[in-house]
């Protein structure tokens, strides 16, 4: 650990003083632009491929004299020049002063004074700024990715080239001499590494080769060939515009297959790679490519073959140039969206389009002179202004045209995107099962996208783990097996299939990768496992959670930030893999059906809830208090068994069979309604809970299914109700010339096993124990000793005081070796 923060602390200075170094080098480069600004025209600029001595650059100064280009400088000042530092040595440099050049003109030799005026600032920016903007842009565009995707191989290094070569580019046209000296040496640098790291790029982006998994050093073999390039330079000169002939051409021998090397590597890698995104990062890096030569190799063919000239000059080249490095980044910092964006699109056809109307422009401008000679129409402003209108007017129908077949070429529309979303939410609001949203679901993306396996998985909260709901994969597999049948009896054999691995693929909540894409809540590809920092503590364990569920692609899906299901999905039919407008489908798809999912389960809980209070009005009678239903129904009360301390009371009618032989059905139906419901009440007064009937017989419990402080004193006082109810009904019996009616009831206090109990088919909340039983017993004993209420010692023991209780002599009872000690209430 202690180490790992080390090689974090030692990463992070390194970016930092490069970020140092490379401000300090453009901050001078600046500075060195101020003061060309103050310096003198001279007329010309040097290049470092034509030799100190040559004219490399036109300025307006020498152009006013008719200085042109490969000019060779003889003398100057009527001095003998040999090298870059005596011309320099011999230039008059004092503001208003003049030099004379003796050049060499292809064996003619002229003479050509030019006066001392000041450049400028604008002049010296319009020669040396838009390079160094340009150099900005790639450091800042290196800088942002290297951000966005910190020490990712391939970020890291195409930040190192951005900044080497960016660098570089501030250099691309001086207009006078570099201080300090050492600036020169930098250039050299910075020429030199270049080429080492466009190979470097190579060997690791679009995909790192196997040349460099099995011998790693070969990435140091070109910085070291480009060492060699620097030291050697360095010895015979200190700057690039002092350089030796035949170093220069071995720099370009260096520098320039370097770039083909990149380029090959992408096209090699888009052709023969076995990974479809690399395939689609190598294709697109090739079409960055081709746009950012579009101007350069277009101006330069118009001018060789119509000798006109698309653009001013050099630095209008320079924002194709930055469209090179902008696609290499789009393709490390957006991997996971596999294809250009619809801004990126856009951009790419109005490029295009305006590429077009320059040459039409061209055309409809400079042709008619060609052919025509002098035409003066085509120099008359009103025919230009015509010609503009013209092309303006039919822009958008050039550049929608332009953009069809980019589309058509690059990104092989298949399917309508704002019908395929109309249609889901259409079909995610109509559904109310589970199986149906993840039926629905799987075969969306199976006809529209045409993918050859997909899942969708479902948090099952109780059991911590994330079930298949449904899967293509196995109805793909089964589909061949099952050709030879007839279509019905496949349908039936592929959704017993697809059932049956739903109901048995499970995994859980502990899997690395789960933990994982629950924090981040994003999509993942395989891909990502392989290039993302953040996968790579645990890689292995990742990629076989990719192979268990046969994954390219993985998204999340999401209700109120929580993870509560996924939608993996395998590769494409079609060999292509997921663009940006696939990924917006089934990010949509993977919303909606989350949504769906926990809305159905909200209905299903519901429904659950009603038929649970359903079963326990079923078990406990319509005699339950509220209270304890909604307990039950909350979860607060188990019903599968517990053993509770309760108070058990059982009543039972005297003589009512004699009084059913003497009186009519209906009226006994009414006599012991009425019995029932005086006792019931008096029993839910007193907090207890009426358990069953057993034909005249009434069984309760107090202490249950809710705790119940004192719960025997509530059984006798709930008896006292009951013996001071029944004396106030046979007052009423009695005027209708009803005999009156006698109970017994036996009270008894214990430990019971309390539980729902029955069949399958019904079952009832009981008491299960000897408790019950001996209260039984002790109720049977109240015809042998002619009394109303018994209890047991047990339940008078824990009576107040205020309870008259008379003590009886013990009585043996049914299943009890020893007599029991019994109470009478008074």
């Amino acid at each position: 650990m202690i180490f790992s923060h080390q090689v974090t602390r030692v990463k992070k200075a390194a970016f930092l003083s490069s970020l140092v170094l490379v401000t300090a080098i453009a901050l001078l480069y600046f500075h060195n632009m101020e003061n060309w600004s103050k310096q003198p025209d001279y007329g010309y600029a040097l290049r470092s491929a034509t030799g100190f001595n040559v004219i490399g650059v036109v300025t307006r100064a020498g152009q006013q004299v008719g200085l042109k280009t490969g000019d060779q400088i003889l003398r100057i000042n009527n001095s003998t020049i040999s090298s870059l530092e005596e011309i320099r040595g011999k230039l008059n440099r004092q503001p208003g002063g003049e030099n004379i050049y003796l050049i060499d003109r292809g064996g003619k030799r002229l003479e050509i004074t030019i006066e001392n005026h000041a450049l400028g600032f604008a002049r010296v920016f319009m020669r040396s700024g838009y390079n160094f903007v340009t150099g900005l842009c790639y450091i800042f565009i290196g800088i942002l990715v290297f951000l966005m995707k910190p020490y990712y191989r391939a970020s890291t290094i195409f930040y190192l080239f951005c900044i080497t070569f960016g660098s570089l580019l501030f250099f691309l046209f001086r207009v006078g001499r570099l201080e300090p000296s050492w600036l020169g040496l930098v250039h050299i640098f910075l020429y030199t590494f270049s080429p080492a790291l466009f190979i470097n790029l190579a060997l690791s982006f679009p995909e790192k080769r196997n040349i460099v998994i099995s011998m790693p050093y070969v990435t140091i073999l070109p910085y070291v060939l480009s060492a060699i390039l620097f030291a050697g330079i360095c010895s015979v000169t200190k700057e690039m515009l002092g350089i030796p002939k035949i170093w220069f051409l071995m720099l370009m021998a260096y520098f320039v297959p370097s770039v083909f090397i990149f380029l090959f590597s992408c096209l090699y890698a888009w052709l023969r790679s076995s990974s479809q995104i690399v395939r689609v990062r190598s294709k697109l890096i090739l079409l960055g490519s081709a746009l950012t030569a579009s101007l350069p190799l277009l101006d330069t063919l118009t001018n060789a073959i119509f000798d006109v000239y698309l653009v001013p000059g050099f630095n209008y080249y320079l924002p194709f140039l930055i469209i090179f490095p902008l696609v290499i980044a789009y393709t490390i910092i957006k991997h996971n969206l596999f294809d250009l964006d619809a801004a990126i699109r856009r951009t790419f056809g109005y490029i295009l389009a305006t590429l077009g109307i320059a040459l039409l422009y061209t055309t409809f401008i400079y042709v008619p002179s060609m052919v025509f000679g002098r035409f003066q129409l085509s120099q008359s402003p009103v025919y230009i202004i015509f010609i503009i209108v013209l092309i303006l007017f039919f822009f958008s129908v050039i550049r929608s045209r332009l953009q069809r077949v980019i589309d058509r070429i690059y990104y092989r529309v298949e399917y309508d995107y704002h019908d395929a979303i109309r249609k889901i939410s259409d079909k995610m609001r109509s559904l109310m099962k589970l199986d149906e949203i993840g039926k629905t679901m799987i075969d969306t993306i199976k006809n529209t996208l045409f993918i050859d396996s997909g899942c969708v998985m479902v948090l099952d909260v109780e059991n911590h783990c994330f079930k298949c709901l449904i899967s293509s994969n196995e109805m793909v597999q089964r589909k061949d097996d099952l050709v030879r049948r007839s279509s019905i009896d496949a349908e039936r054999e592929i959704a017993k299939t697809a059932q049956a691995n739903s109901s048995t693929m499970e995994i859980s909540t502990d899997e690395p990768f789960l933990r994982a894409i629950a924090k981040t809540k994003t999509l993942v590809t395989c891909y990502d496992i392989q290039e993302d920092p953040y996968f790579q503590t645990e890689k292995r364990s990742h990629e076989e959670f990719f192979k268990k569920v046969n994954a390219t692609l993985i998204i999340p899906m999401v209700y109120k930030e929580k993870l509560t299901g996924l939608l993996s999905l395998g590769q494409k039919k079609s060999g292509k893999f997921y663009c940006q407008e696939d990924i917006n489908l089934l990010i949509t798809l993977a919303n909606q059906g989350a949504v769906a999912i926990e809305n159905t389960k909200m209905v299903e809980e519901i429904l659950e809830k009603e038929r649970l209070e359903a079963k326990i009005m079923d078990a406990f009678g319509k005699y339950v208090s509220q209270e304890v239903r909604d307990q039950i129904l909350d979860g607060n009360i188990p019903l599968d068994g517990e053993v509770k301390e309760v108070t058990i009371l059982f009543a039972d009618l005297r003589n009512f069979t004699s009084l059913a032989e003497t009186t009519p059905p209906k009226e006994v139906v009414k006599l012991i309604n009425g019995y029932f419901t005086e006792m019931v009440e008096s029993i839910r007064q007193h907090n207890g809970l009426v358990l069953q009937f057993i034909g005249d017989e009434i069984e309760a419990v107090f202490g249950a299914p809710l705790p119940l402080n004192d719960h025997p004193e509530h059984a006798v006082r709930a008896a006292l109700e009951m013996r001071k109810r029944l004396d106030l009904m046979n007052a009423g019996l009695e005027k209708q010339g009803y005999c009156p009616l006698r109970h017994g009831i036996g009270i008894h206090t214990g430990s019971v096993v309390a539980a729902n109990i029955g069949s399958r088919d019904r079952k009832s909340y009981a008491m299960v124990g000897d408790t019950v039983n001996l209260a039984s017993r002790i109720q049977g004993l109240n015809k042998e000793l002619n009394t109303d209420i018994l209890i047991s010692s047990t339940t008078r023991e824990m009576l107040s005081d205020d309870i008259m209780a008379t003590k009886l002599p013990a009585m043996k009872v049914k299943g009890k070796k020893q007599p029991v000690e019994i109470y009478k209430i008074k």
